[in-house]
């Protein structure tokens, strides 16, 4: 499935409206039983891939993995190494390595396009809206 086009959606506390989806509301289906973080079992990883893993296993997106996508994110992570340690990564193969990286949904457009959002307990973001706050201001300034 091709992804929309045009910029990522806002978060939904910065929309000014809230329309329902063009393709509807989801389905929902209903699994017993929690998905456990398989361990990653590949020898002579690359340092950098090995890392990746790790920081999608602690990412908040990952709850919502079913073993099928930590099977990709192993396929990913296996592809991701083997490219590293080769010394000439070419741009078709990091081209599908980004395919694979937004199909898990690995950046924010990605996750906010998905509807999913990560508010991280703790997390200050006053500085950020602060510094928009400002642009906006400038923006203002200058007729735009």
């Amino acid at each position: 499935m091709a992804k929309p086009s045009g910029p990522a959606p806002k978060r939904s506390d910065q929309r000014r409206r809230r329309n329902t989806p063009a393709s509807g509301p989801a389905t929902a289906v209903t699994v017993r039983g929690s998905v456990e973080v398989p361990p990653l079992d590949l020898e002579d990883a690359h340092p950098f891939a090995e890392a990746f893993y790790t920081a999608l296993a602690e990412s908040g997106q990952s709850w919502r993995y079913e073993p099928s996508d930590w099977a990709r994110a192993r396929v990913f992570i296996k592809l991701l190494s083997d490219t590293l340690k080769s010394g000439k990564p070419s741009s078709m193969m990091y081209q599908a390595l980004q395919r694979d990286m937004d199909a898990l949904l690995v950046s924010e457009p990605d996750r906010l396009r998905a509807g999913i959002e990560i508010n991280r307990d703790g997390g200050d973001t006053s500085q950020h809206d602060a510094e928009v706050t400002q642009m906006d201001a400038y923006r203002e300034a200058l007729g735009g």
